[in-house]
């Protein structure tokens, strides 16, 4: 079994890099992939430090490259990054996996649409072939259009089916949806053209049409994973949001309840959440009681939660003092304080703790602006001084807070 998430990997400083289409020079191009391909190998390094064996890599690598105005020839340009991307896959056996974005549309009434996805899921398992040794990881996708009637749509998915490249055939699995193709859907057509499908437990709960467990629909999926790692999608619904909308993070005995039920050795889970892989790693520490890793995971979490909810941050260090640690607990308190709004004196508490990191040997020019900062501190965004904290911590090469989640504690603000 493997847990794994999708494309964004929020504790790793490393992001991604954009371009727009009138900006789009070959120059410009090669350095934008390059650096995203770097990120890629960051984000692999990653993983693997933190046990995560399951990644959906994301389709923005290279912006920009299945446009019929970009002509970049890529595959060999970047076959070192690409071979030291392998070599790390391969090593740690990690299992990777794409998802075109929703406007890759197999079986659209629209000619042009079909045109262009055909050519989207052939990049999509080209570009796999290059960073990972594994022939059949997944490039995923939804059956989508059913405009007319669905005998008609997927009557027109088996003719865009026929066009793509045989690897793309090899790699193609289909996903139940929470508006037109349920898991049963997906499952007769899956059998028809001999792909595997996924079960996403979400997208089921809003369009179900078995009257099966989540369990029971599992194992009638293993049937179309015949010398393949199985995989499912888990998600938990948002509070407060629409019916679909993603948890900001996983709440760990929900998950764990669900584990329970549905678990098997040959069963990989990709979870999707807001807080990425950092619900990930909540949800491999909580499996592993015997976990090493609670002084490096606290560590991690320290100066958000102290920002946050100081009685909170002592009750979490007598868990330490009293040895009464465990995961459960820990991200119990975690998980209540993420949810509490902003103090600016317990964030300026937080953010001079951090500066003690600094302030031997930052520059003169870093101390005047770090002063200035302190002057109007009421006055800014804390995250304005994050950003900056944040690029001493890189600069300076402190990987105690480099992987810190004070730095990326925005995207648990409402």
């Amino acid at each position: 079994m493997a847990l794994g998430y999708a494309c964004i990997c929020i504790g790793d400083y490393n992001r991604l890099k954009s371009l727009r289409l009138a900006g789009a020079s070959e120059q410009k191009l090669e350095m934008i992939y390059r650096h995203n391909l770097g990120v890629l190998r960051s984000n692999i390094s990653y993983n693997i430090k933190h046990g995560i064996k399951l990644f959906r890599v994301s389709s923005d690598i290279f912006p920009l490259i299945t446009h019929s105005e970009i002509a970049f020839e890529w595959k060999n340009r970047f076959r070192e990054p690409f071979d030291e991307i392998k070599a790390l896959v391969s090593d740690s056996g990690m299992r990777l996996s794409m998802h075109p974005g929703q406007y890759t549309v197999l079986n659209s009434g629209n000619q042009e649409v079909v045109d262009k996805a055909v050519v989207e899921i052939d990049h999509h398992s080209e570009f796999l072939s290059c960073i990972t040794p594994d022939a059949y990881a997944p490039v995923v996708l939804h059956v989508n259009s059913a405009r007319g009637d669905k005998k008609t749509a997927v009557s027109r998915f088996k003719k865009g089916f026929e066009r793509l490249s045989d690897a793309s055939k090899k790699r193609l699995c289909l996903e139940n949806d929470e508006k037109g193709f349920s898991a049963r859907d997906i499952y007769d057509l899956a059998c028809e053209i001999d792909v595997p499908c996924i079960f996403d437990n979400l997208h089921n709960a809003m369009n179900p049409s078995y009257e099966l467990s989540d369990k029971e629909i599992i194992e009638v999926f293993s049937k179309t994973y015949v010398g393949k790692r199985q995989k499912i999608h888990y998600s938990q619904q948002a509070e407060d949001k629409r019916p679909g909308a993603h948890s900001v993070t996983i709440s760990h005995r929900e998950f764990l309840r669900y584990y329970g039920d549905v678990s098997g050795e040959d069963l990989d889970i990709m979870l999707e959440v807001k807080d990425k892989d950092l619900s990930c790693i909540k949800c491999i520490n909580c499996l592993d009681a015997k976990n090493s890793s609670r002084y490096r995971e606290w560590a991690r979490y320290k100066y958000l939660v102290m920002e946050k909810d100081i009685e909170a941050y002592h009750r979490i260090g007598k868990l330490f003092n009293t040895g009464s640690f465990d995961f459960d607990k820990f991200y119990t308190i975690v998980d209540a304080v993420i949810k509490k709004g902003s103090d600016r004196g317990l964030e300026t508490n937080a953010v001079m703790h951090v500066w003690g990191y600094f302030k031997k040997t930052a520059s003169d020019e870093e101390k005047r602006r770090y002063a200035k900062y302190i002057e109007k501190i009421n006055d800014i965004s804390i995250e304005t001084i994050k950003t900056f904290l944040l690029s001493l911590a890189v600069k300076y090469d402190i990987g105690y807070l480099k992987e810190s989640i004070y730095f990326f504690g925005e995207i648990y603000k409402k």
